[in-house]
């Protein structure tokens, strides 16, 4: 039985389990969680005062602190008992303990009071609460706290039962000011954008020094010194550090210089050694093409394939407005080398162009030029007349094809953009195959391609069969559906890499792979990661004869676990520490496959996810993460679920940064294999505005294999080992 017919089971032993003290707890069944933020920040209980900058504040004015009660649980409602603070009324603004004090609370809510976990509130019972600590500014510079104590029925973790929060002052507060992010929009040439950088606090900021990384098309110029973009750059430090007085500000530059259209994106992390909100880092995001006009042209290449020697084909080409602004064209044209344009391809004579399905029938101009509107397209017409048979290529034995170059000039990045057109004559009159690829030729990973061949045309008659064709990556174990024989297949590209699909059709006359025709079409799609952290996990297990095969039991199951490093629960691998793995909020794996570990918003995502769990063959699994926190270790393991009598399996896995390969671990390379309940702890990756993954080996360097791994929380559900 796999995993899943677990899940019930699994919910109520783990909810039982949770209650022993080697077990670690998370958004499982019947907890509920407190999580506090203040002014839209998490809030770490226990982790020191929050600060008020008196020097800030006018005498006789307030500084409003906004805290909001969550219940990140799952499936409890969370009981507010009471919110108290030391020495302050409760919802009043003036009065002998904001006289004391300074601090005091506002809009309490009606205690006592109930939180729903998050996405289960209700009319009745919201997944929020909501109240105010107010601090007054007097005309006196003495150091005032108040503690405040929430006080609560928290089931998970019960030491924060009574979660308290110190508020405190101080003379002097600097503060780091900078924009959160400078978007260069649609860029062409080279560009400069100003950052300014300000001290708005009440005293003197002192930066240390910064982190740059990201796209390499970025410069920094910083203290009149240029820097580049890197992705695995290190803290640049200033010597000596830079200091800027209350109230002002320096002024830095970037420079964007593109190579393409494609989006770019780079982070800047300013650090500041007396601000406490940047002693991290203060990110500011750089971004650039990532807005504007976007043209898409279909198809491209424009691939006639064989074409009767004399007669006239014909195809539609669409442009399509892709960007977030209308796209405007000046011009499409034929190239072909003259005195004018000596760098132009030279066109071969078959082709020609058509305008009359464009809106007013004519060609673009300079003068006249074409607007089309966001999301909207508009046609025109290819033409190819073969004026003779094409000779075949004495190597491959293909024709040698007649190109062209269409030029659209737009106003994109690509304002001159070529479109490749091939055609070769023939005397037989062969069918035509054509592949169009719903989703494009660069996607990311657990794209579900949607090939589509029915726009392929006959020579006589109709078309009667469709013969398709695949090269892809060893460990894409997956097959065209529903067969190899559909004229519009689809194909799950789950590994990153080269995929090429090829395509034969036959009409009553012809195949396109007859020695007369070669009309065979093929298209290549690059399957790529676009998150910063992409982690994949592949196996291959020698007793499957067939890892293409799917259903229950039909292969091995293998698990990828990503933890955060709060994942705490039993030292089963007997190192002296607690283990990270299974801990039902801070590992990522089947069990728990969108945790939420960092920011409460729903538009930050600062959460990895399981984006594919696989129980019955060789793979992938892939866990995603968008934004990575500064300063965080995560952890990569991977664990032998179940073998279902497959016996021994070697896994790879292989991490990707910014769509780059980073590391790769074949332990087929290393004759080395995992058996049922093995724990392979593969690597680390330290996180600091980018990445520094570290393979985890023991002291006679090794790889660290736990065997028999078993969490007591999923002891039944596995059944053991």
């Amino acid at each position: 039985m796999t995993k899943r017919l677990f899940m019930a089971t699994a919910v109520t032993l783990i909810g039982m389990l949770l209650a022993t003290p080697g077990c670690s707890g998370g958004k499982s069944p019947g907890l509920s969680d407190i999580e506090i933020e203040i002014d839209g920040k998490p809030f770490a209980p226990h982790t020191g005062e929050v600060k008020v900058d008196i020097g800030a504040i006018p005498v006789g004015s307030t500084r409003t602190f906004n805290i909001t009660v969550y219940n990140t649980g799952q499936g409890k409602i969370l009981g507010l008992l009471n919110i108290v603070m030391d020495y302050s009324p409760q919802n009043q603004d003036e009065g002998p303990g904001a006289e004391d004090m300074g601090f005091y609370l506002r809009n309490l809510p009606s205690l006592p009071a109930e939180v729903a976990p998050t996405n289960e509130g209700t009319d009745t019972v919201p997944e929020f609460e909501t109240f105010q600590v107010v601090f007054k500014r007097f005309d006196d510079v003495l150091p005032r706290s108040a503690v405040v104590t929430v006080l609560n029925d928290n089931s998970k973790d019960s030491d924060k039962q009574n979660l308290t929060i110190t508020f405190g002052t101080r003379d002097c507060n600097p503060s780091l000011s900078a924009p959160s992010q400078v978007d260069f929009g649609q860029v062409q040439k080279e560009t400069l954008r100003d950052i300014n950088i300000s001290n708005t606090g009440s005293c003197e900021l002192i930066i240390d020094g910064f982190i740059f990384t990201g796209h390499t098309d970025y410069t920094l110029i910083a203290e009149e010194t240029e820097y580049t973009a890197d992705l695995s750059s290190e803290k640049v430090l200033f010597d000596p550090a830079l200091v800027i007085p209350s109230n002002s500000s320096v002024t830095w530059q970037t420079r964007y210089s593109p190579d393409s259209g494609d989006p770019a994106q780079a982070d800047l992390f300013v650090f500041a050694t007396n601000d406490e909100e940047a002693l991290d880092g203060r990110r500011i995001e750089l971004l650039a093409n990532t807005s504007g006009p976007c043209i898409k042209v279909t198809p491209s290449p424009v691939d006639f394939g064989g074409e009767l020697i004399g007669q006239t084909a014909k195809i539609d080409v669409e442009i399509k407005s892709c960007g977030t602004g209308p796209l405007i064209i000046s011009d499409i044209v034929l190239q072909r080398k003259d005195d004018e344009h000596p760098d132009w391809f030279d066109s071969s004579l078959d082709f020609s162009l058509g305008y009359d399905k464009l809106p007013g029938g004519v060609r673009p101009s300079n003068a006249d030029p074409l607007e089309v509107g966001v999301n909207d397209s508009v046609q025109f017409t290819v033409q190819c007349t073969p004026d003779q048979q094409n000779p075949l290529d004495p190597v491959t034995g293909k024709p040698l094809k007649d190109e062209g170059v269409i030029q659209i000039d737009n106003n994109t990045f690509d304002a001159k953009l070529p479109i490749q057109t091939i055609c070769f004559g023939v005397l037989e009159e062969c069918p035509q195959p054509v592949i169009l690829i719903t989703e494009g030729e660069e996607v990311p990973p657990q794209t579900l391609l949607h090939l589509d061949g029915s726009q392929s045309e006959a020579s006589s008659g109709a078309i009667v069969s469709y013969q398709w064709s695949l090269e892809q990556p060893d460990d894409n174990k997956f097959n065209l559906v529903p067969t190899y024989n559909f004229p519009d297949p689809t194909h799950e590209v789950n590994v990153a890499g080269t995929y090429t699909y090829c395509l034969d059709v036959c009409d009553a006359q012809f195949c396109s792979n007859d020695p007369e025709c070669n009309t065979t079409a093929c298209k290549k799609v690059v399957v790529v990661p676009d998150q910063a952290i992409h982690v994949e996990l592949t196996w291959d297990t020698p007793a499957d004869a067939d890892p293409f095969d799917e259903g229950p039991d039909a292969g091995s199951d293998m698990d990828i676990h990503f933890t955060h490093p709060f994942a705490t629960g039993p030292d089963i691998d007997l190192d002296g520490k607690p283990d990270p793995w299974f801990d039902l909020t801070y590992d990522c794996f089947w069990y728990n496959p969108v945790p939420g570990w960092e920011s409460m918003s729903p538009n930050v995502e600062d959460d990895p996810s399981l984006d594919r769990d696989d129980t019955d063959g060789a793979g992938p699994e892939n866990i995603n993460l968008d934004i990575p926190k500064d300063g965080r270790v995560y952890k990569v393991g991977v664990h032998y679920w179940d073998d279902h009598g497959y016996g021994a399996s070697f896994p790879t896995v292989r991490i990707w940064i910014y769509s780059e390969m980073k590391l790769e671990v074949s332990l087929k390379d290393e004759d080395i294999n995992l058996i049922k309940g093995d724990m392979w702890e593969v690597a680390h990756i330290e996180w600091d505005s980018t990445a520094t993954i570290l393979p985890v080996k023991t002291e006679s360097g090794g790889h660290k294999i736990t065997h028999d791994y078993v969490n007591p929380a999923f002891e039944q559900i596995s059944g053991g080992n």
